[in-house]
Formats: C-alpha cells, sequence, structure tokens
C-alpha cells in the first residue's frame, strides 16, 4: 500500500522547451541553423528530447516497503527499503541554486532532485550509502519514515 506520494515537475524544463522550439524553428525556416546538416539536426533534436523526458518530474513513493524516487517517464529509478535506512540520520539539507537540478554527486553524496533547494538526506544503517532527494515536502516525508511499522 503507498503511504505517499507526489510529483515535483521541473520549471527549468521549460527553458529545454524552448531551445528545442528555437531549434526546430530555426532549422525549418532556415534562421540561424540553415546550415546544419539533417543528421546533426536529429542527433541535437533527439538528445534534448531524451534530456527533457528522463528529468522533466521526481516522483517520491514511500510504500510498505520502500522509499523510491522515480525520474521522468521511469527509466530512471532509485528504490531504498525503509528496514535499510538508520532513521536517526534524516534530515533536512538546503543546495545553492548553484548545484544544479538531475543527479549529482555532492558532499553529502548522490543528489536526485528536480528543483533547487531544500532536499531529504538519510544514511543507510550500514552507514556506507547516504541518500539526497529533492523536495518541498520534507516534514511529510519525515513523518511517514519515521512511522514505519516492520512487516
Amino acid at each position: 500500500m503507498i503511504h505517499y506520494k507526489k510529483t515535483q515537475y521541473s520549471k527549468w524544463m521549460l527553458i529545454l522547451v524552448g531551445v528545442l522550439i528555437f531549434i526546430i524553428y530555426s532549422y525549418f525556416f532556415k534562421k540561424g541553423l540553415a546550415n546544419l546538416p539533417l543528421i546533426p539536426f536529429i542527433l541535437i533534436l533527439s538528445i534534448l528530447v531524451i534530456i527533457l523526458a528522463l528529468f522533466y518530474k521526481l516522483t517520491l513513493i514511500i510504500d510498505d516497503e520502500k522509499f523510491t524516487a522515480i525520474f521522468g517517464i521511469g527509466w530512471l529509478k532509485k528504490s531504498v527499503l525503509i528496514s535499510n535506512i538508520d532513521l536517526s540520520t534524516i534530515e533536512k539539507v538546503t543546495f545553492p541554486w548553484y548545484v544544479g537540478i538531475g543527479i549529482r554527486l555532492t558532499d553529502k553524496g548522490w543528489l536526485w532532485n528536480t528543483k533547487v533547494g531544500e532536499s531529504i538526506y538519510f544514511k543507510s544503517k550500514n552507514k556506507f550509502h547516504s541518500y539526497l532527494f529533492g523536495t518541498d515536502d520534507f516534514e511529510e516525508i519525515k513523518k511517514q519514515l519515521l512511522n514505519y511499522k516492520k512487516p
């Protein structure tokens, strides 16, 4: 049973949509990219569409057994068994705007986010893994994780 599910959309991807529209317009109406051959045009377009599909949203789900983060259309997914989370290490971490969005390595571990700002941070019980997931709903996620009952 799902106890928590929230999807965050990336406003930054609107910039990428604008770039896509500009590239398509420029290519077909011969403005700026008039000399770009068809193959590089298709390659650039494909790369940008894949990036958009992968990172336009982040869905965080807490069910009976695990905490799951799913990016975009679902090709990128990270699941952590709640029974393996050291609940005493849960904390709110705030990153500045220049850290960016996506999946990146930070000084605290791998960060998964679609928005700059707040993230939930926790470690595994073996202390070898740490996790960071961007969220604007830290308190609710923390509450759901602390209320976890072993099946």
